[in-house]
């Protein structure tokens, strides 16, 4: 492993941890993973989570054969489930996803401090590209803009040059979704953009 490995991670654990969920003293930073995962990138994690004066809890379990609910069997769903029900921060790290299991959704729904970011197994290059190199404050901006812009209309309509025509109607009683990639408030948190 060269040295663009640790670096690479550590940048990319800094700006996770430091930036977009604003860790702060005394919180307590679970980190799940599992037999699949990379254990340096959840060490880099833990290790920023602790400098910035939190508890980091690493959460190793055996590699599930299956993602969400048809995971259940396999992982440890009473233990992982109260830790979780619990923590400030969750980073979610698991080649087979605990999100949309019994785990996850009564983690949701009782841990009402939670922030919760899914990157699954996501690789350090993919990771680096989507997490680095951006504002956090002026892509929320322009985020909020397009919501606006979504929610003020009735009809969409997508033409390109390649041949693409398609137009639909809007249902502004749906849910719309902004990742900034500010997690510093209790949030479902996906990759931003």
């Amino acid at each position: 492993m060269g040295a663009n490995y640790f670096l690479e991670r550590a940048k990319l654990s800094k700006v996770i941890i430091e930036d977009m969920f604003k860790v702060k003293q005394g919180e307590t930073v679970a980190i799940t993973g599992d037999t699949r995962s990379d254990r340096d990138f959840a060490d880099a994690l833990a290790s920023f989570a602790y400098s910035s004066g939190a508890k980091p809890l690493i959460i190793w379990t055996p590699k599930a054969t299956n993602d969400g609910q048809a995971g259940m069997k396999e992982w440890p769903d009473q233990a992982l489930t109260a830790a979780l029900c619990e923590v400030d921060v969750w980073i979610e790290l698991q080649s087979t996803i605990i999100l949309y299991s019994d785990i996850w959704e009564n983690a949701m729904a009782k841990n009402k401090k939670l922030r919760y970011l899914i990157l699954a197994d996501t690789s350090i290059q993919s990771l680096m590209r989507i997490f680095i190199g951006f504002d956090v404050k002026l892509l929320n901006t322009f985020l909020e803009k397009v919501k606006d812009m979504a929610m003020n209309c009735k009809n969409i309509k997508i033409i390109s040059n390649n041949g693409t025509n398609v137009s639909y109607e809007t249902d502004t009683n749906n849910l719309f979704d902004l990742d900034s990639g500010d997690y510093s408030n209790p949030i479902l948190g996906t990759a931003p953009g």
